[in-house]
């Protein structure tokens, strides 16, 4: 995986008109934990994939540490 994008529905120029927006979550990082390979960091925002998006992102992402658990609760 390298991005997840889809329409989401807001207002994110705060214009009191809400309707779908392209948003999306870019990957910019995988890190290997226990053996296991995650998406480790990435940025997520709205117009992704539109020439907005650098305006459009709000939220970083990083995982730092990851144990995998295999025991049943």
């Amino acid at each position: 995986m390298r991005s997840v994008v889809f329409d989401r529905w807001g207002d994110p120029d705060g214009s009191g008109t809400w309707e779908h927006h392209p948003f999306g979550f870019e990957v910019s990082r995988y890190s290997t934990f226990d053996g296991v390979t995650i998406p480790s960091a990435g940025r997520a925002g709205w117009f992704y994939g539109t020439d907005r998006w650098s305006e459009g992102e709000f939220f970083r992402s990083e995982i730092t540490d990851f144990h995998l658990v295999t025991e049943a609760r």
